[in-house]
């Protein structure tokens, strides 16, 4: 893999935005790129755009989703074996006026940006769309979150979902673990494996408002259709993800401090977002493999920090961030890839 940088090029073109956001931005079969985007004009007027560039960051062509009131987030795009991209989107209204106020949404356009169909998950359904990818056999595999889980001690079980090229869903599961503690289960990233299997990851959001929002980290592995495997018990629950670090961090979002994806290749970089880390003397970092083996364990004292992963083999990789004091800052999961 060349690692060296061959060029720059700000994506900016004629139009002029208040807010523009790039979530998802991929290379195509033709060494071009595919983007999709939320732009605003102002506060009112929103977009979700799909943009088709040359490899020099050209623009092609665009389509846009949507248009109407509201803010569009989590847009995601992969392209299908017939060379169309299906693109996942949520539009979101603001809570005063809506209970439920995001609607997700999944198309499909074909490789010249033409709709071919769209499938709308409406608030009152609760499934809710992080992202999906594109399985072997060319069907579509979205996962996120169900809400619409009634009589449980569950306020949302991990969605995973498979459609195929004309939209029509094959299945559709909820996924609850009996061994980890009340509260939210979602899914943010998965993958196919090379006999066909799932694996999934995410988080056990605790609910409980009496308690510190602490999350557990769950990493699922499933059967072809969505089934757990007959054998064994196939869910591990890493907790906690997070360590209270100061008395009122309940109020705040639990800093991130990991810029990898979960799918890697050869790097991952270890950032500071927030005024936490950038006072620690010295952290401790450690990486264990799926099999809970200890594979590397350093000191790391400055910020950013990049782990080199290229001596390990594919495969799955836990990190764990801990503070001078030996406790856990941050759990993640990420997958070593091939090229």
């Amino acid at each position: 893999m060349d690692h060296n940088l061959l060029r720059t090029k700000t994506i900016h073109f004629e139009e002029k935005y208040f807010y523009e956001d790039y979530r998802s931005f991929e290379p195509t079969y033709d060494n071009q790129w595919i983007a999709a985007k939320a732009i605003s004009n102002d506060f009112v007027t929103n977009y979700c755009r799909v943009i088709k560039m040359d490899s020099l960051g050209n623009k092609l062509w665009h389509t846009d989703l949507n248009n109407t009131e509201g803010f569009f987030l989590y847009q995601q795009i992969t392209q299908c074996p017939d060379s169309g991209f299906v693109v996942n989107w949520e539009r979101f209204k603001d809570f005063i006026r809506d209970t439920f106020p995001s609607t997700h949404t999944l198309t499909k356009l074909d490789k010249h940006g033409n709709i071919l169909w769209e499938r709308r998950f409406p608030k009152w359904d609760k499934k809710f769309i992080v992202n999906h990818f594109i399985t072997n056999d060319g069907n579509i595999l979205v996962y996120g979150t169900d809400q619409n889980v009634r009589y449980t001690k569950y306020t949302g079980a991990g969605l995973l979902m498979k459609l195929d090229q004309q939209g029509n869903v094959l299945w559709d599961r909820r996924i609850i673990h009996h061994t980890s503690s009340s509260g939210h289960l979602v899914f943010f990233s998965g993958m196919e494996l090379q006999n066909g299997d799932l694996l999934l990851s995410g988080d056990v959001i605790n609910m409980d408002s009496t308690k510190w929002s602490s999350q557990d980290f769950w990493l699922v592995a499933l059967t072809k259709d969505g089934c757990y495997y007959d054998y064994c018990d196939t869910t591990m629950i890493i907790s906690p993800r997070s360590t209270n670090l100061s008395p009122d961090i309940d109020k705040e979002v639990p800093p991130k401090f990991f810029s990898c994806n979960t799918l890697i290749q050869d790097k991952c970089k270890l950032v500071s977002h927030s005024f936490v880390l950038s006072s620690l003397d010295e952290s401790t970092l450690t990486i264990h493999d799926l099999q809970g083996q200890l594979v590397l364990k350093k000191q790391v004292y400055s910020f950013p920090h990049e782990i080199d992963f290229s001596p390990f083999q594919y495969g799955v990789y836990f990190i764990r961030l801990f503070d001078p004091q030996q406790r856990l800052i941050q759990c993640e999961k990420v997958v070593k890839m091939g090229e």
